[in-house]
Parts: structure tokens; C-alpha cells; sequence
């Protein structure tokens, strides 16, 4: 989602997360009252989504992760801040992610 008044951020975003392999969905605007934080990202996720937020973090740097336990699904949510430019590299982001604990959700696959 685009939390900014920047048009067609959530809409880039999206395309190249799908070229990489990420499953997308819902395009648009954010909530008023989830707009205008500073951060690049942040990454709203479920007790049950926490791996695939991170996944999802490492795409954009200085994302932050948004820890909602009232959130029941496996989704989750990624909103664009007034600092955020672009996407990491794919490179950077495969290397970020072979480096770390994170295990790729089920039925994610790295774009190739």
C-alpha cells in the first residue's frame, strides 16, 4: 500500500515483487490513519506471517516489521513511508535473505 502522496508507489512495488517471485494483491492507497510515517516501510504481519514479513522486509531497506496479534492469516501488508525510493536490488535482496534465518513461506520461490 502507498502510506505517501507519492502516486504510483504501491503499483511499481508491486509489479517488481511479483518479477521476484512474491504472490501480491490488494494495490492502493493506505488507510488515512496507517499514511505518513517517516520509515521507507513498514511490513504489518500476524503471529502466523512473521517469517514472511521478513522476507518481504529485506526488499526494502530500513523496512520495519508491524507485529499485529489480532491478525488471524498468513498475509501480510506492505506499506511505503515517506522515505522510501526503491526496492533493494534482487541481488542484494537474495544475498540479505541467504544470509539470514529466514525461511522462505511455503510456496515461495526466489525469481530466477
Amino acid at each position: 500500500y502507498n502510506a505517501t502522496t507519492k502516486a504510483g508507489l504501491a503499483s511499481t512495488a508491486s509489479k517488481e515483487l511479483a518479477a521476484r517471485g512474491y504472490k501480491t494483491g490488494q494495490v492502493g492507497n493506505a488507510a488515512e490513519a496507517l499514511r505518513n510515517f517517516p520509515d521507507p516501510a513498514q511490513v504489518h504481519h500476524g503471529p502466523d506471517a512473521e517469517e514472511a514479513a521478513k522476507a518481504v522486509a529485506v526488499q526494502v531497506a530500513g523496512a520495519k516489521l508491524v507485529a499485529d496479534p489480532n491478525r488471524t492469516d498468513g498475509t501480510v501488508d506492505l506499506l511505503l513511508g515517506q522515505s522510501f525510493t526503491t526496492l533493494v536490488a534482487p541481488d542484494v535482496a537474495t544475498k540479505a535473505l541467504a544470509a539470514s534465518d529466514v525461511k522462505s513461506p511455503e510456496g515461495c520461490v526466489p525469481a530466477t
